[in-house]
């Protein structure tokens, strides 16, 4: 795309193809910044998923409005957002030690591991950025 959202929040390859053809064939403007970093920060695959949904669909109000519609509508669980920068295109290995100690019974230890988890799960992605 020669717009000057691509060059600001830049996508995979696959993902920009797959924007450029919804927005010929529907005759649609790109998609904002802020509505393709939402894309980015989905991974190369679940932003694929979407668009893939998009484009055999017809769009009735607006493309951004659309992928942020259904953003939203996904399942949280197979749209889980991951690094802007991390696409399965782009291999690493995110590695935890197994959780130490007994985790069950009380909800305060099952929301602290969780915490822990998250925490460790932030550090890597941001010094494997």
């Amino acid at each position: 795309m020669s717009d000057p959202w691509s060059a600001q929040v830049p996508l995979p390859h696959a993902v920009e193809q797959l924007l450029e053809d919804i927005c010929r064939k529907q005759k649609q403007k790109p998609p904002a910044a802020d509505v393709r970093l939402k894309l980015a920060s989905l991974g190369e695959e679940a932003a694929l998923e979407i668009l893939r949904k998009i484009s055999a669909s017809v769009i009735k109000s607006t493309l951004s409005a659309f992928i942020v519609y259904m953003i939203k509508n996904e399942s949280p669980q197979r749209l889980a957002p991951v690094s802007p920068l991390r696409t399965p295109s782009s291999p690493s290995r995110l590695m935890f030690s197994p959780p130490q100690g007994n985790l069950r019974g009380s909800p305060s230890s099952s929301l602290r591991s969780e915490s822990a988890v998250r925490l460790k799960l932030a550090a890597c992605i941001t010094n494997n950025l």
